[in-house]
């Protein structure tokens, strides 16, 4: 997900063959920078990032800066003022992978405001929420993860693995762990009652892997809530 900059070269190392991505700096190009185009070019640098890594050539650590330098280059061309309101979630992922945190949060500020459905507004929060803790804002951050706990139950299946795996762990040690225990717990009940439907295989998949989540995220609210 793009151009022919600093990472281009992933794709060179790695013996893939692929055309270059659109140039952020060349006006005629700047219109196919969508977020379906620069996902895809994402896709290509985490692919071959990951082979690299394979090969003992790169550490995980190597690999993730690799591919965030990639996503910076291409958000350049994605001015927050330039994003469609509809498509700012897109954006805002692109934001993340680059880990320009302080960056994505006016831009899922604008996607949670404009959510069409209750699936887009818990993911899109809980995101926002991630990047708040990112930028040292935990308490903010937890108040907002917790304004979708009370959503539906059918829509509950992203709250707990987005508390657990990014939320506290971003947050943590920054002077409020023992909060963020409190939301991994809240998190927990709330997840708790997800419902699914066990016919589909997104359904069956989130019932096996369940209990691992819900132990994990107690052992990590174990750990926080131990923290002076």
């Amino acid at each position: 997900m793009r151009r022919t900059w600093p990472l281009c070269f992933v794709f060179l190392l790695a013996g893939c063959d692929v055309p270059p991505p659109p140039d952020p700096n060349d006006p005629a190009q700047v219109g196919l920078l969508q977020p379906i185009v620069m996902q895809r070019q994402l896709k290509w640098a985490s692919d071959a990032a990951n082979m690299r890594v394979a090969r003992g050539e790169w550490t995980p650590t190597v690999a993730r800066e690799k591919v965030a330098e990639v996503a910076r280059k291409m958000i350049e061309a994605a001015p927050i003022h330039k994003i469609p309101a509809d498509e700012a979630w897109e954006y805002g992922e692109i934001y993340r992978t680059a880990e320009l945190w302080k960056e994505a949060i006016p831009v899922f500020e604008i996607a949670v405001k404009n959510a069409p459905n209750n699936d887009r507004k818990v993911n899109d929060t809980l995101r926002l929420a991630h990047c708040l803790a990112q930028t040292g804002q935990v308490v903010e951050a937890i108040k907002v993860a917790r304004s979708v706990f009370d959503v539906p139950n059918v829509d509950r299946a992203p709250i707990l693995p987005a508390v657990y795996l990014e939320i506290a762990p971003a947050g943590r040690g920054k002077g409020h762990d023992k909060e963020l225990a409190s939301l991994i717990d809240a998190a927990m009940m709330s997840w708790s009652t997800t419902e699914v439907d066990s016919s589909t295989e997104a359904g069956q998949m989130f019932q096996r892997a369940k209990n691992h989540h819900l132990r994990r995220a107690s052992e990590l609210m174990t750990a926080l809530s131990s923290r002076n």
